[in-house]
């Protein structure tokens, strides 16, 4: 049996890549451009994360003759069955609406940049109150969702505009703005005198308002709740938001929240008992 060795003219082969170097530079260039525009208009996303511990309600000595048992499977899952209650107080509607009243982000405020719209939460030259017509609506969860843009002028005016209904108001900080559903106030910051300090400042902001019964509704979805381990007392919470610092505002006060109503249950049962 013959085996024929077959050459390979690596010039050739050179050749015949080379001669196509127009096309492989136009990919490069291509990919470079679709990265580019990607980093430029894509919205960024921060993964934020915290953790609890679970204090366990059982007694030193309950705890003692759980451990002696705990290769029963029946007495094992107490523990978690704990955590378990615990993690579905902290996803709750009702303790989700307290961190949303507290910290009113129920109402978002977004510099619009030349290319896209960025949230400020910790750095927003104003704030934004809005009350709905209780005389038209009555419903918490029917509340219509709101959008106004919020221009500032030259002399502490404002231009805003209510982009549901196609209405501009001219206005002045800390005065009342009566729209089709509601009343709203703009009032300054403390970062409002320096953002004029910029170069070139951003003047022109689009503000999204929500109730907080529909606000918290969203966070229970989006908030993620979860034991680190099988039978661990330390549950990890997550969030992803396009603002770093508004998502860490939720999860600490999510958690002080939880641990004031954990504290005052504690002590309406110390009361109850007493008497």
């Amino acid at each position: 049996m013959e085996i024929q060795e077959q050459s390979i003219d690596l010039s050739k082969e050179i050749k015949l890549y080379t001669s196509k170097w127009k096309l492989f530079v136009l990919c490069i260039l291509l990919a470079v451009c679709a990265a580019f525009m990607y980093l430029r208009y894509a919205t960024r996303t921060y993964f934020t994360t915290t953790t609890i511990l679970i204090k366990d309600q059982k007694d030193s000595r309950g705890l003692s003759e759980l451990a002696a048992l705990s290769d029963l499977s029946s007495l094992s899952d107490l523990g978690s069955s704990d955590v378990d209650d615990e993690v579905e107080i902290l996803k709750s509607k009702s303790l989700l609406e307290t961190v949303v009243g507290h910290l009113g982000v129920n109402i978002s405020i977004y510099e619009i940049g030349s290319y896209k719209k960025e949230s400020i939460y910790a750095k927003s030259p104003f704030k934004v109150t809005y009350e709905w017509d209780a005389t038209k609506h009555k419903d918490q969860a029917l509340l219509p969702w709101q959008q106004f843009q919020i221009d500032l002028n030259a002399k502490g005016t404002l231009t805003v505009i209510d982009l549901n209904n196609e209405v501009t108001y001219e206005s002045s900080f800390g005065t009342d703005i009566y729209t089709a559903e509601g009343l709203l106030k703009v009032e300054k910051t403390s970062f409002y005198d320096s953002l004029f300090l910029k170069k070139e400042p951003i003047l022109n902001y689009y503000v999204s308002v929500n109730s907080v019964t529909n606000t918290a509704k969203a966070f229970q979805s989006m908030i993620g709740v979860a034991p680190k381990s099988r039978n661990s007392n330390v549950v990890d919470l997550s969030l992803t938001l396009d603002d770093k610092y508004k998502a860490q505002a939720i999860l600490n006060t999510l958690v002080d929240k939880y641990n004031q109503q954990a504290i005052n249950d504690k002590n309406l049962i110390s009361v109850n008992t007493s008497n």
